[in-house]
């Protein structure tokens, strides 16, 4: 069996979730919900996302390379399936999961593959539903070992060849799209504003400042787990220390440290909100 799964935790879990057994996890590793994607299947897409990634993320280089190479051993695999092929496409109700299953789809939209799909939120909350416990699962890269082998053979569910199409259609607008933010909401990718998201930046900023005893100074590293603990949509931490960045040179926050790493520096509004 081939799985395909975006982001290298969730591909952490599913390995131990098939340890010793016939199966082979192909992570998609890039997240496509930020960046450009024009052309993301071929090599001049890829180079100017990573391009951009280089330019706009306070990334390690080895790191970067790292990405960008298994996510061209994976887009190699995806062209080398063949009819009739076993595959489970994970996923879950978020941009960078959802464009990767119409990404899949398009790559192979000429292939007859005995192709699954896991939605690892929908699989969840049938686990949960006999229980008093409430699991709400923001991306696949949530979810752990046992959790992936219960839904493997409880919850997958065959694609239909329609919806495939459908999918398929809606990545060729995607891959044409200048974009640099995408967002899932009510059961759509939408392009968005990437200034869309600053004001609640701002507002943790506000929060967090007015309990420090620094100045008004907070780690950006605090400031970005905020962001990520309390925002509705799903974000990397490098995309919002991007965007921290870019508030800084607005003029919007104030900073002081070294910007090389989000780990050392500190982040103040320059004007009080009203």
């Amino acid at each position: 069996m081939n799985h395909f799964v975006i982001g290298d935790s969730a591909a952490g879990s599913m390995k131990l979730a098939f340890r010793g057994k016939d199966h082979a996890i192909h992570p998609l590793s890039l997240d496509l919900s930020v960046g450009p994607i024009a052309a993301i299947h071929e090599e001049e897409g890829l180079v100017r996302h990573i391009d951009w990634l280089r330019s706009s993320f306070s990334y390690e280089d080895d790191y970067v390379d790292h990405q960008s190479e298994t996510y061209r051993q994976t887009l190699r695999k995806i062209k080398s399936l063949k009819d009739g092929d076993p595959v489970t496409f994970w996923m879950s109700g978020n941009a960078a999961e959802e464009i990767g299953l119409r990404l899949f789809c398009f790559l192979t939209a000429d292939k007859k593959l005995d192709l699954s799909v896991v939605n690892t939120a929908e699989a969840m909350d049938e686990l949960m539903r006999d229980t008093d416990i409430r699991v709400e699962i923001r991306h696949s890269g949530e979810c752990n070992n046992k959790q992936m082998a219960h839904f493997f053979k409880h919850s997958r569910k065959q694609l239909p060849e329609e919806t495939k199409a459908a999918l398929v259609e809606e990545m060729m607008g995607l891959l044409a799209t200048a974009s640099l933010l995408r967002s899932w909401e009510q059961g759509e990718i939408l392009d968005a504003d990437e200034t869309w998201d600053d004001a609640f930046i701002l507002e943790r900023v506000h929060e967090l400042g007015e309990q420090a005893e620094n100045d008004g100074f907070v780690k950006a590293t605090r400031v970005i787990g905020e962001v990520l603990g309390n925002s509705y949509h799903i974000y990397s931490d490098s995309w919002i220390e991007y965007r921290l960045r870019s508030l800084i040179r607005s003029g919007k926050l104030l900073s002081r440290g070294d910007l090389g790493s989000m780990r050392t520096y500190e982040v103040r509004l320059s004007e009080i909100l009203d």
